[in-house]
């Protein structure tokens, strides 16, 4: 799968069942389908409110975009409550969790007007392209013992 949009990802996998696929006649007498949901997620900010500090997950670029081209200083964001540090590979943020001393210990942690600071950000020219999304299923049949 291709798309100029780096936010191509896998959205979900699923078991489907194949009597619920409109269209669907397939080979023998299948039991489930494998369903690969490829597409874009949703075009918001995401933080995580960890231990009195916020802490952006997704969303730093494009927020740093909109202020810079449109002026935007407010936008939507979803903010996920995480109790406590030890929680974040949890909720997908094992990198967070592997930097805590930047997010969370030290006195001043990373901010998103550090973009703005030419002491901290260079700017580069990228050729456009496109973003790949490689899906591989492997299938292996074994015969195992009754309980």
């Amino acid at each position: 799968f291709a798309s100029r949009s780096s936010d191509l990802r896998v959205l979900e996998t699923t078991l489907l069942d194949p009597g619920g696929i409109p269209g669907y006649c397939g080979p023998g007498r299948p039991s489930h389908v494998v369903a690969v949901a490829i597409g874009y997620g949703i075009n918001l900010a995401a933080a995580f409110h960890v231990e009195g500090r916020l802490i952006f997950h997704n969303g730093t670029h494009r927020a740093a975009a909109a202020y810079t081209v449109w002026g935007i200083r407010k936008f939507p964001c979803v903010v996920r409550e995480v109790s406590t540090a030890e929680d974040l590979d949890k909720v997908g943020a094992a990198d967070v969790k592997q930097h805590l001393h930047l997010y969370l210990r030290s006195r001043r942690p990373p901010r998103l007007r550090d973009f703005f600071d030419p002491a901290l950000h260079t700017k580069i020219r990228a050729a456009p392209g496109y973003h790949l999304q490689h899906v591989q299923i492997n299938t292996q049949r074994l015969r195992v013992s009754a309980p």
